[in-house]
């Protein structure tokens, strides 16, 4: 029941994510992932789930804003967790 309700919110927050990021410029993106970022670690069971989340939302940003790199994006969000968490992003991600 956790995994078809942890499923269900993935597949609600990339849409959101994404219907928010057409009406949107690159400008405040860093504002807008950590607000998302802000809403998925307010849930304690949705905490231990942050990485993976990061980890979606970095590919589909990267798809949608294919003039950004993947390198700006791991940046942008390795600066949000070390803001929210106290944490840096796993290193294997700033090689990528």
């Amino acid at each position: 029941m956790l995994d078809l309700i942890l499923g269900m919110f993935s597949v609600s927050m990339l849409e959101i994510i994404v219907q928010i990021l057409d009406q949107i410029s690159v400008q405040i993106l860093d504002q807008i992932l950590f607000h998302i970022l802000d809403q998925i670690l307010v849930h304690p069971i949705l905490y231990l789930f942050s990485v993976l989340m990061l980890e979606i939302i970095v590919q589909m940003l990267v798809q949608i804003l294919g003039h950004i790199s993947a390198q700006m994006l791991v940046q942008i969000l390795d600066q949000m967790m070390v803001q929210i968490l106290g944490i840096s992003l796993p290193r294997c991600w700033s090689r990528s």
